[in-house]
């Protein structure tokens, strides 16, 4: 479930009456932020991709390609256990606190 749909039912379920014009329109506001934060992503992703392709470059002209492989694959590591994590705990936080 992504952020913009949880914001909508808390808001939906908090005063059914207030919100009943504004569910009208929510579908396409989820869409267009759902669409900009993938936009981004992607944005960033290619970033990431360039700027590792450059700093493996340079460290083969270096002579320290295989270092900065084991670097770059840990930090990679790291980065996967953290989201990973996060999302388990945002999970279990959402599932464990009553509304």
């Amino acid at each position: 479930m992504d952020a913009m749909t949880v914001i909508g039912l808390l808001r939906a379920s908090a005063d059914p009456d207030q919100w009943r014009g504004q569910r009208l329109t929510f579908g396409w506001v989820k869409a267009v932020v759902d669409r900009l934060y993938l936009l981004l992503a992607a944005c960033a992703g290619l970033g990431l991709v360039i700027g590792v392709d450059y700093y493996f470059r340079k460290g083969a002209s270096e002579g320290q390609l295989g270092r900065r492989v084991r670097r770059v694959l840990g930090i990679e590591l790291i980065v996967a256990l953290a989201v990973w994590l996060i999302s388990v705990l945002l999970t279990w936080l959402i599932v464990e606190l009553p509304a």
